[in-house]
């Protein structure tokens, strides 16, 4: 593993003179069309699913052998989460939504975690995922207790906290997302400017990929702030549970792009090593990220609109190059994503004859012992895995995201 001061922990070692750009605005929209036609995943918000698919899914949970609170959960438990999806008030009339803030994607409607081993605190079973503030959604279904919305996102279906969306029309929706002029945070997170007049807008986190439209005001101040040094953008917020925007500022100086940033092999590895150090968090929890979630997250800035899982990612289309040991990956472009079942990681190129990643990493062996990471880092291909296996024989598939 690469420590801190290595030269190989700094993206200007990976980065090259002759920068190549991999594929066009014009055909990165083609390409997010091609993702949707391969991964069923990756859905059109424009078309709802099937009432029939949604109830289906509503229930298709499996919390087997889990435990909770330290302890085996019991059929009391699972009676309560049963009673509070309440299938039998489920309508399929759907509503559109946006998320006010960022929060988690559970995959029952409970905050307390379900781990597999009574002592474990990083890997809560129930987290499915990370929603991003200003995420576009459907609601599907309402919880007994309505503090939970079940909801289809772009890339997900699951279990987000009622007061963390606000309904919105579906028209006024899509106008908010498809504005021609916007932002992008191009750094791990970005916060709005502190507003002590309205606590809605006042250091708003927002994290890498996210995209927030741009508003042009004649208006010298703002909230009691000079205009001057900062991007006036538009944010989500919530009234009597409807949508309603609000101004925020945002520093000039802050690691954002206006549009989404050229997509270069450079730009990628630019992006990958803002989230070097950070740490590892399952389904991105506890503000961590993990290593579908970092591969996710880099490319969004992009416009490439991923998968969540590895799993999903694998299926996506681009430029493959079946990995087979060495030879074949001193074929691959550096900023292509590595696979292998259950992981992911950002090909960086070679060094000392030997390849090299940056990935969000729960652990890695000696070949005796497992030392936990739980951040991302920069290694070679060659650490051994929990079973003893180098990564580079477990990656199966390299895959640049290109036409």
């Amino acid at each position: 593993m690469i420590r801190a001061g290595d030269l190989r922990s700094s993206p200007d070692f990976w980065i090259k003179e002759d920068d190549m750009l991999l594929m066009s605005p014009n055909d990165i929209e083609k390409f997010n069309l091609l993702i949707r036609d391969k991964v069923k995943e990756v859905v059109d918000l424009r078309t709802p699913p099937s009432k029939e698919e949604v109830f289906r899914s509503m229930l298709n949970y499996d919390l087997s052998g889990l435990y909770y609170r330290g302890r085996p959960l019991s059929e009391k438990t699972l009676a309560r989460i049963r009673e509070n999806i309440n299938p039998d008030a489920f309508s399929g009339n759907f509503v559109y939504g946006i998320t006010i803030r960022n929060t988690s994607l559970r995959k029952v409607p409970m905050e307390a975690g379900m781990f597999r081993e009574a002592g474990d605190k990083e890997f809560d079973v129930l987290q499915e995922t990370g929603l991003e503030l200003a995420e576009p959604l459907l609601i599907l279904h309402i919880s007994r207790d309505k503090k939970w919305f079940f909801v289809q996102t772009r890339n997900y279906r699951g279990w987000v906290k009622s007061k963390d969306v606000a309904v919105a029309d579906k028209e006024d929706l899509f106008d908010y997302m498809e504005r021609r002029e916007f932002l992008v945070i191009a750094g791990d997170r970005v916060f709005t400017q502190p507003n002590p007049y309205d606590k809605d807008v006042s250091m708003r986190e927002m994290v890498m990929g996210t995209r927030v439209p741009i508003f042009h005001s004649n208006a010298e101040v703002i909230d009691g702030q000079l205009v001057e040094g900062n991007f006036v953008i538009e944010l989500p917020c919530k009234k009597r549970g409807e949508m309603i925007s609000k101004l925020a500022l945002i520093s000039s100086k802050k690691d954002v792009s206006l549009g989404y940033l050229p997509y270069t092999v450079n730009n990628i590895i630019r992006q990958a090593f803002k989230f070097l150090w950070h740490r590892y968090g399952w389904g991105d929890g506890f503000s961590g990220i993990d290593c579908s979630g970092l591969v996710m997250r880099v490319f969004k800035t992009f416009g490439i609109l991923l998968p969540r899982n590895s799993g999903q990612q694998e299926r996506c289309p681009g430029r493959i190059t079946e990995i087979r040991g060495e030879e074949s990956l001193k074929t691959v472009i550096p900023g292509s994503a590595l696979y292998m079942p259950g992981h992911a990681a950002i090909y960086l190129g070679e060094a000392d004859s030997r390849g090299y990643i940056i990935h969000a990493l729960h652990g890695y062996s000696d070949g005796h012992r497992l030392f936990r990471v739980n951040e991302v880092v920069v290694t070679s291909v060659d650490i051994i895995r929990a079973d003893g296996r180098r990564f580079l024989d477990c990656f199966t598939k390299a895959i640049t995201f290109a036409l």
